[in-house]
């Protein structure tokens, strides 16, 4: 039995430019590669502030990853690791939709 998990992937670095797509099935296919696949809805939509406290519109793809049990960690190394390809600061992965993980990046690597 696997568990569940909801992956914002950003359509947008955090400037404002598009993720090229070469990017993004470039991950789409990494995840089904390790994980059996994915399952890819449309895009949401809302607004985060930055530490300034300016306000930046969020757009990404929502996309649910069924991770058998016990390989919970290789998801989040793989979000870690596109999340730095992306460009992001941090990324967010609902787990059953129970319990949630923010995962701090660090673009300096």
């Amino acid at each position: 039995m696997g568990i569940t998990n909801l992956v914002l992937v950003p359509i947008a670095f955090n400037d404002g430019r598009p993720v090229p797509d070469e990017l993004f099935d470039r991950l789409m296919a990494e995840l089904t590669i390790r994980f059996g696949g994915y399952t890819l809805l449309p895009p949401a939509f809302g607004e985060w502030i930055d530490r300034d406290g300016k306000f930046h519109p969020d757009r990404h793809r929502p996309v649910f990853v069924d991770v058998p049990e016990g390989r919970q960690d290789e998801l989040l190394d793989w979000v870690r690791r596109a999340g730095r390809e992306l460009r992001q600061e941090v990324m967010l992965v609902l787990h059953d939709f129970c319990e949630a993980s923010y995962l701090e990046l660090s673009c300096d690597d």
